[in-house]
C-alpha cells in the first residue's frame, strides 16, 4: 500500500524536444485562455522563475492533465520536470481565499495548502490480462468436411 511519503513532489521528463515544448506552450495557453480558470496563473506567467531549496526553476507550460512543466538549467543544460500547478502556486505566493463573516461582516481570509495537494498523483502501473498459452493442436484433431456447390440457375431456352 502507498503512502503519502512515496509520493514525489516533481518528476522528471527526459528525451524532451522543441516539439514537445511548444505543445506545452500551447496547452497552457489553452488552460489559462478562459476568463474563469481554476490556477492561479496567468499566460504572462510563462517563463517566470522561482527557488526552490536553492534551485531555480521556470515555468515552461502544462500538460494533459494540468501538472505544470518546470525547467532547471544545470550546468547549461536543461532539465523538465512536472509538478502540480498548486505547487508552484504556492511558490508564487498565490492562494486561494475562502470568505467567512466575522462580527456580521464578510471578508476572504487566505486557506493553506494542503501537502496532498502539492504532491504528484501515483503512477498507475498497467496491469495487462494474463494471456493462457495456446495450447498446439494436432493435424489429427481438425475435423475435414467437403462440400460440393451445386447450380441453380435456371436458363430459359425458348
Amino acid at each position: 500500500m502507498a503512502t503519502t511519503n512515496s509520493r514525489p513532489l516533481m518528476r522528471r521528463k527526459v528525451n524532451v524536444n522543441e516539439t514537445l515544448i511548444q505543445y506545452w506552450k500551447k496547452l497552457m495557453g489553452i488552460e489559462l485562455r478562459h476568463l474563469v480558470h481554476a490556477p492561479l496563473l496567468e499566460m504572462e506567467d510563462y517563463g517566470l522563475a522561482f527557488e526552490h531549496q536553492g534551485r531555480t526553476f521556470e515555468i515552461f507550460g502544462m500538460t494533459e492533465n494540468g501538472h505544470m512543466m518546470l525547467r532547471e538549467m544545470v550546468e547549461g543544460e536543461p532539465n523538465y520536470w512536472e509538478c502540480t500547478r498548486h505547487f508552484v502556486q504556492m511558490k508564487l505566493g498565490r492562494k486561494y481565499v475562502k470568505w467567512v463573516t466575522i462580527a456580521g461582516i464578510s471578508t476572504t481570509i487566505p486557506m493553506d495548502y494542503e501537502t496532498t495537494r502539492l504532491l504528484l498523483p501515483p503512477q498507475r502501473a498497467t496491469r495487462r490480462k494474463a494471456v493462457a498459452e495456446e495450447e498446439e493442436v494436432e493435424k489429427s484433431e481438425f475435423e475435414f468436411v467437403e462440400y460440393t456447390e451445386t447450380d441453380y440457375s435456371t436458363e430459359k431456352e425458348d
